[in-house]
């Protein structure tokens, strides 16, 4: 038989358990989340390098927080609600590739068109971006579904570098130089002709316009 001096000895040792931080109704305590965990790798390359970006060239030059997410309802253009809210539209052809998800084709095309609605709100000391890569169907198969395209890291830092530029110019009214800005919107590689009824920029009308 358990002694009543035993069963307390028993609770008293659980108790400081808890205290210390060991036991958490019979399962370890999870530690404390800091502002350092929740800055983690999102896992997604654009997001990662943006943040990288913004740390050094907006959050320290600037104080304020800006974020990146995925739009892909977003248009080139902009609402009069939305104008009103601060938002305002980068958008830029870019060079990347896609692989079609039905019969494995690969291609590679420079007339990539990204669209970005971007807005700072200055009481809260935060910014917000969203973005849309525009897809595009296989020439081989002709599933009639849309790929999303790919990019390689340098790419997506040359092209988010740009954008910050465009957000130093429009919301912190820091001039920046135009070739830089617009820089990458030309590529030297040899490409098929761009097959407007394959492309989902051509479609809405936006891909003649970057």
């Amino acid at each position: 038989h358990i002694t009543s001096r035993a069963l307390e000895g028993r609770e008293a040792s659980r108790t400081e358990a808890v205290r210390a931080g060991r036991l958490s109704h019979g399962s370890p305590r999870a530690p404390p989340r800091t502002a350092e965990m929740s800055r983690q790798p999102a896992g997604n390359p654009w997001i990662d390098i943006f943040n990288e970006i913004q740390e050094d060239e907006l959050e320290e030059g600037y104080g304020d927080t800006w974020r990146l997410n995925f739009n892909y309802s977003l248009t080139n253009q902009l609402t009069e609600e939305k104008r009103r809210q601060g938002w305002k539209v980068h958008e830029r052809p870019a060079y990347g590739s896609f692989t079609c998800s039905v019969c494995s084709h690969f291609w590679n095309s420079a007339r990539l068109c990204i669209v970005f609605h971007y807005r700072l709100q200055q009481r809260v000391h935060r910014g917000q971006v969203l973005m849309r890569p525009f897809r595009q169907q296989c020439r081989e198969c002709h599933s009639g579904l849309y790929e999303t395209p790919r990019f390689n890291e340098d790419r997506i830092e040359e092209i988010l570098n740009g954008l910050v530029s465009k957000i130093k110019k429009n919301c912190y009214n820091e001039e920046q130089p135009e070739e830089y800005i617009s820089r990458g919107h030309s590529h030297p590689y040899k490409m098929p002709p761009h097959q407007e009824e394959l492309c989902e920029a051509c479609q809405q009308g936006i891909c003649t316009k970057v």
